[in-house]
């Protein structure tokens, strides 16, 4: 028996001491592993966090924005719809030069918002509401004199706005209540 001791003991033993070997590196190894899996979970919960964030961050953006575009559309319209109003009524009482005045003041002040704030409205809804404009300015102010004195609007001048006028203004507020998201026209 102490031959085969001998023969097999150091065999035994020395796999032995490489499994013990084994099996603690193979714990060390998990251990690591674990470690890393923790690390790169909180590092991933992190990111997702902050892209939430980021996320919110811009929705908040776009909500603003939307919401600015919102009102100055809605004033828009109304400062439009003002001067198409006093514009109409001028037209009506030709000699009241008070009339004729706030029809020019809504016009102009129309005019310089819709400057003011030309980037955020779309471009077609621009392109309407510049030809609103020309065909109001045509009958308020006396083309030779620059633009600068109000005269009696000529026939033609005001055939051109009653008639085209209404479905301009349509129009625009058709692409605004699309743009507010109104579905119903």
């Amino acid at each position: 028996m102490g031959i085969l001791l001998r023969l097999y003991l150091p065999g035994y033993i020395q796999e032995k001491a490489k499994n013990l070997a084994t099996k603690e590196d193979v714990g060390d190894i998990t251990r690591k592993i674990e470690s890393v899996k923790v690390e790169y979970a909180g590092e991933l919960e992190r990111l997702k966090a902050e892209l939430r964030r980021s996320g919110f961050q811009e929705e908040t953006q776009f909500a603003h924005l939307y919401e600015r575009r919102a009102e100055v559309l809605i004033r828009l319209y109304n400062k439009l719809g003002r001067a198409r109003l006093y514009t109409e009524i001028s037209l009506k009482y030709p000699s009241n030069h008070e009339v004729r005045n706030r029809a020019g003041k809504s016009l102009i002040s129309a005019g310089l918002y819709f400057s003011e704030y030309k980037l955020l409205i779309p471009q077609q809804l621009a392109n309407v509401v510049s030809r609103v404009f020309s065909l109001s300015a045509g009958l308020l102010a006396d083309p030779s004199t620059s633009g600068t004195e109000i005269v009696s609007p000529t026939p033609e001048a005001w055939k051109k706005f009653e008639v085209e006028a209404p479905g301009a203004m349509e129009q625009i507020e058709i692409q605004i209540r699309q743009l507010l998201g109104d579905k119903h026209d």
